[in-house]
C-alpha cells in the first residue's frame, strides 16, 4: 500500500475529495461535475499530480441500486471511472465501499449521536467529521457535507478496513 490515498464521495451536483497522505488528509475539496470549472479540475489534478500520482490509491463510495433513479446511477457509474481513470486506474471491487458500511460503522462509534434516530443525515456527517478533525489534531477545514463524507470515507478505510485503531 502507498502513502496516498484519494477517498471519493462521488456526486453529479458537488463530489467531495480528501487527498490523505500517510494515513493524515492534506487536502479537501469539492466540485461539481454538472457546472464544470476547468479552474477547479486543475486545482484537483495538481493537487494529486504534484509528487504522488502513480502512488496514490482510490477509495470511491459506490452507489446502490434504486430503479427510480436508474440514469443518475448510469450517470455516477459513469463519474466513477471517470475518476478512476483520470489516474490511468481501472476501477475494482476493492477501490469501492458502500455507503451503509461507513455509515453504519460511524453510527457505532458515536452512537450518542444517533439515540432516536439511526438514519444518516448531511449533519452527522459534518458534525462526526469536526469531532474527528479536532481529535487528530488536523489542520484542515471541510467546507460541506459532500468533503465530509470524502473525509469519512478515508477515514473508515483506515481504521476500519486496515484494522488501524
Amino acid at each position: 500500500m502507498t502513502n496516498y490515498l484519494l477517498s471519493i464521495d462521488p456526486s453529479i451536483k458537488n463530489t467531495g475529495i480528501t487527498l490523505w497522505e500517510n494515513k493524515k488528509p492534506i487536502w479537501v475539496s469539492s466540485f461539481s461535475f454538472k457546472k464544470f470549472n476547468n479552474d477547479e479540475w486543475k486545482e484537483f489534478k495538481h493537487a494529486i499530480y504534484r509528487d504522488h500520482f502513480w502512488e496514490t490509491n482510490l477509495i470511491i463510495e459506490r452507489g446502490t441500486f434504486n430503479p427510480k433513479f436508474g440514469k443518475g446511477k448510469e450517470t455516477l457509474d459513469h463519474l466513477r471511472g471517470f475518476i478512476a481513470g483520470q489516474f490511468n486506474k481501472l476501477l475494482t471491487k476493492d477501490m469501492l465501499i458502500s455507503p451503509s458500511s461507513w455509515q453504519n460503522w460511524y453510527i457505532k462509534e458515536f452512537l450518542v449521536f444517533f439515540e432516536n434516530d439511526k438514519k444518516w443525515t448531511k449533519k452527522h456527517s459534518l458534525e462526526i467529521v469536526q469531532i474527528i478533525i479536532t481529535e487528530n489534531n488536523w489542520n484542515i477545514k471541510v467546507n460541506n457535507h459532500d468533503e465530509a463524507d470524502s473525509l469519512l470515507i478515508g477515514w473508515y478505510f483506515y481504521r476500519k478496513i486496515n484494522n488501524e485503531n
